[in-house]
């Protein structure tokens, strides 16, 4: 046992993770040995992020899933099987999980997200809900809709090292100076919360693009109306979305077109293999560098367009200067 009784790595476990070792040191691979992970939801994007986080080697994986696996489950998610279907989806695909690597702890719960109790996420190292800030808990909420897929990340207050080689001369191997730094993160309310008058039409169009609004617009409509938006809320959308213009002083209301909208309506709960693997991988990774403290996560948006393969990275924070 370590000197905080937690667990050190062993020398088995030190010659299985070798790789990941030399990038990024035993004491980065000894926290992720420690670290607990919550996964909410076990459909196309956690899979992809369950999968690489569990070949990392972390210690302690809980899948949280209430629902059942439909035939809908089989096109995007590699763990389940036809047999699988009626079964409950985060049990079902726990045991395939498990053959990543036998040494995660996977954890299955079958309850509801809203039936726990803020006490049951302390003890976890990520999660999704605010209670996170509260317990200095990292957040990471992402989702892909389709083509389209984003993330939004808040590590509360982070410490991380960077490490930068200087040229010595004379044929002399550089140096690495490793710097110590600190960040904090804005809460998602905060991010929310940002009005956009400041912010010329050209650069919204350029900068932020149509994925952050469009998935804006979706939480507002859920809000809204607890459910998911269908082919027949467009003109409701529409309304919706000339309303966020005045509210939030959007300079360039086009950015978001009668057809982009109608895309996002239509493929919304769609889940497509490739953008899961993209936009899963960027998650995954992000999740080890926080455990492993070696640079900077992503501060705070990620923004994938599947149309034109691009991602883009913003920090959006209420009374801020766009990052």
């Amino acid at each position: 046992m370590a000197e905080d009784g937690r667990e050190e790595i062993t020398e088995d476990e030190a010659a299985l993770y070798d790789r990941q070792i030399r990038l990024w040191g035993v004491e980065a691979q000894q926290r992720m040995r420690n670290a607990s992970i919550l996964l909410v939801g076990f459909r196309s994007l956690n899979t992809e992020v369950g999968k690489n986080i569990a070949l990392a080697g972390v210690g302690k994986l809980t899948v949280l899933d209430p629902e059942r696996v439909t035939d809908r489950d089989l096109g995007a998610q590699f763990f389940l099987r036809q047999e699988d279907v009626g079964k409950n989806r985060a049990a079902a695909a726990a045991p395939r999980l498990q053959t990543m690597n036998p040494r995660v702890e996977i954890v299955v719960d079958q309850e509801p997200i809203g039936s726990k109790a803020d006490t049951f996420f302390t003890q976890f190292d990520l999660r999704i809900d605010n209670v996170c800030r509260l317990n200095n808990i990292p957040l990471y909420i992402s989702a892909v809709h389709g083509i389209f897929g984003y993330i939004f990340c808040d590590i509360v207050n982070h410490t991380y090292i960077e490490e930068r080689k200087v040229p010595q001369g004379n044929n002399m191997d550089p140096l690495v100076e490793i710097t110590k730094l600190n960040t904090t993160f804005p809460s998602l309310s905060s991010s929310l919360a940002r009005k956009w008058q400041d912010v010329t039409a050209r650069t919204l169009k350029k900068r932020i693009g149509k994925v952050f609004f469009v998935t804006l617009l979706l939480w507002q409509f859920q809000s809204d109306h607890s459910r998911n938006p269908r082919p027949e809320d467009a003109e409701t959308l529409a309304a919706m979305w000339a309303g966020m213009v005045e509210e939030k002083g959007i300079k360039e209301p086009s950015i978001l077109d009668t057809h982009m909208i109608d895309i996002f309506i239509r493929m919304h709960d769609t889940e497509l293999s490739p953008i899961s693997a993209i936009v899963g991988g960027i998650l995954a990774q992000d999740i080890l560098k926080v455990l492993s403290g070696k640079e900077l996560p992503i501060k705070n948006w990620f923004l994938y367009d599947g149309r034109d393969g691009s991602g883009l990275l913003h920090y959006i924070s209420e009374g801020e200067a766009l990052g």
